[in-house]
Formats: structure tokens, sequence, C-alpha cells
């Protein structure tokens, strides 16, 4: 069943190519039955995970080393699958507008790709598949913004979003070797290992450093602004409302549960970046006047206050921090696709445009208004409960 869920949007994604590019109407009706399609099987799973573990597992690799093809649902991470097929299915409908129809089959085709990446991530219960989604997810966000958001800035931040997520996974790598050189085996989840504690911080600082670019956290949060900026606003959606919680879903499932001592050493460091996150994700929030990037810094400051929230190690630590994921990738990729409608009216992210907006179009206001609540944590709102 795992199984299913996870690859119904590649086969989805490989229906679309074989569609003719001229028949727009197939296309986006394929499209956005296979997003409602995986929303529908990622439900079925909502009341069977919380109450134990649903998952599919076969021998991969025999030998001194073991590996399996494992995934798995749990309560932890239905509520990541629940957020992934949940927002493709807006996404997909914004793509709908996108202008060149020529190139709609192949851009729809990418979004299902980059949801069967993030589904095989989040329902990884063997850290070789974890690491293979986690580069794997770098591939359609990376063709999407040299392809079809094609503008010189948005192939500048392509390459800058390839190469720094790159540098992290070979880090990543590093860290996946090191831990099955001493525990012989890439199924982790839910053993205990006997690991060196000094070992254990080097191993953990690899897994970090992939997770803290990942998410991102400032300082490693470089390829973000531009990238954020220059992707079509159905693409950012699922870049800010789910790939940036790979990282975090990352510390809760591996980092923390294989490394408990070194997660505890390094917990001062992550607070203080977290701190810094927030602080200086706010203050580039208000300098800002490009309602994109704008979004993403208040993005950075929002991600920042999980990761506090997450290594604080309090006894709502782990609740709360999920809460926040939820609601900051509801959120976030609310304001990317609202931002994203307002542009295709005005023909500009330019703050300065937006004037006037309740007139011409008060129930885009309306959302917009009832998003930015939330962002800012109103009472009554998805935003609150958490912080």
């Amino acid at each position: 069943m795992i199984s299913v869920l996870v690859f119904f949007p590649a086969l989805v994604a490989l229906v679309l190519l074989c569609v003719p590019r001229a028949n727009t109407a197939l296309l986006k009706g394929i499209a956005l039955a296979g997003a409602l399609g995986t929303f529908a099987l990622s439900l079925v799973l909502l009341p069977v995970a919380p109450a134990g573990i649903a998952q599919d597992s076969y021998d991969w690799i025999h030998g001194a080393v073991a590996a399996s093809y494992h995934v798995r649902v749990d309560g932890t991470s239905v509520w990541f699958v629940l957020l992934t097929t949940f927002l493709t299915v807006p996404a997909v409908l914004a793509a709908f507008t996108y202008r060149d129809t020529a190139r709609l089959r192949g851009y729809l085709a990418l979004l299902l790709g980059f949801e069967w990446t993030l589904l095989g991530l989040f329902t990884a219960g063997d850290l070789l598949l974890f690491y293979i989604y986690w580069d794997l997810m770098l591939i359609p966000v990376f063709l999407a913004l040299v392809a079809y958001a094609d503008t010189p800035e948005a192939r500048r931040a392509a390459w800058a979003y390839l190469i720094y997520n790159l540098a992290g996974g070979l880090v990543f790598l590093a860290g996946v070797i090191g831990v099955v050189l001493k525990t012989h085996t890439f199924e982790v989840l839910g053993n205990t290992f006997a690991i060196d504690p000094e070992l254990q911080r080097w191993l953990f600082a690899a897994f970090a450093l992939a997770f803290l670019i990942k998410t991102p956290v400032f300082p490693f949060h470089a390829w973000m602004p531009p990238a954020y900026t220059q992707s079509p606003s159905s693409l950012v959606s699922m870049i800010s409302g789910v790939q940036s919680k790979a990282g975090l879903y990352g510390f809760i499932v591996f980092a923390m549960p294989l490394f408990p001592a070194a997660a505890h050493y390094f917990a001062p460091a992550l607070l203080v970046l977290a701190a810094s996150s927030i602080v200086y994700g706010a203050l580039c929030a208000i300098a800002e006047r490009n309602a994109k990037t704008l979004v993403a810094y208040t993005s950075l400051s929002h991600l920042g206050l999980v990761l506090l929230a997450l290594f604080a190690f309090d006894v709502t630590s782990l609740p709360a921090s999920i809460l926040m994921i939820v609601s900051h990738g509801v959120i976030a990729a609310a304001l990317f696709l609202l931002v994203g409608f307002i542009e295709e009216r005005v023909a500009t992210n330019e703050l300065a445009a937006y004037g006037g907006l309740q007139a011409v179009a008060p129930r885009l206001w309306v959302f917009m208004l009832i998003a930015a609540m939330a962002l800012l944590g109103l009472p009554g709102l998805s935003g609150f409960a958490g912080e």
C-alpha cells in the first residue's frame, strides 16, 4: 500500500509524457486526477499510522552490509506525507496558469515527479533509501528552474540551489558511510547502536550540515532567496511548503535517535543558529520590497523557530515542532500561491503595486489577510497553537 502511494505520482508523470503537448485539457485533467488520487491514497493512512506502523519491506542487499527496500508510515511521518499530498493539489492547479502551453506537459510531469521524491523521502525506512531520495528530489526543482522559469536569474538560482544542496548531500553521504561502517546496516530506524560519543559528534555534524542547508537555516540559506524568488509560484509553494521540512524530518527521524549524545552536545549551537535565523529572517523581511522574497525571509524566520522548539528538548518539543511544521507548510504554500495570483494580475512582485488590492480583488485580499494573520500566530489560526 505504501509503495503504491509513493510511486503513483511517478506513474502519472510518465503517463503525462505520453500525451500530446497540444492537448492541454487532457494534460490538466490527468495531472489533477493524479494529485487528487495521491491525496486520497494518503488519507487511507491517517487512521492506520498513528496506531502503529504501516510498511512494505523487501530484502535488497545481503552480505557484510544489510539493506532492504523498506518504506513505512508511522505517527510522525504520516503528517509529512499528508502535507505533501495535500499541497501538491493546489500546486498543480496553480500550474494551469503556466503561460507557455507547449511546455506545460513537462512542467506538470516535473511537479508530480517532485511529489514522488518527497513521498519517497518521508516514507523511507532505510538510510540508503532516504539518501537516494534526498538527492533525487534536487532534479525536478533544478530542471523546472532551468527549463521553465527560463530567465538568466532563474538559471543562476537553479545552479546555486543545486551546488549548495549537492555539497550538503556529499557531506551527508560521508555521514551515512560512517554509520554503515560502524553498524553494518542501513536499517537503523528503531534500533540502538553503541556509537562512541566522539564519533557520534562527527556523524551528527555531517547529518546536521546537510539538514541545515536543505531547511535552510542562517547562515546556510544563500541559495534560498533567489530560488524562491525565481521559481514559478506552483513550484515554490512545494519547495517552501514541503521540501524545506525534509531537513527537520531528518533531524527528528534519523539524526536525533541515532546520535542522542551528540544531539544534546550540539543543542546550544543549534539553538543559536535557530535564534539567528528568527531574527535575521525577520529583519530581512521588514526591509524587503519584493513580495516573493519577503515571504521567503519570513519562511526562514519561522523555520528557525521550528528548529528552536526541536532542540529545546522539552516534553512538548516534538509535538510542537510537528504542529509548527504542518502549519508553516500550509501557510507558506498559501502565501506563495496568493502572491503568484497577484503577480498574474499586476505583472510584478513589487509590494508598491499591491496598493488597492481590496478594491479590485476583495476575495484575494481576504485570503491574503487570513494567511498573513496565521503567519503572525493569531489565536484561532494554525500558527498559534504550535508557537
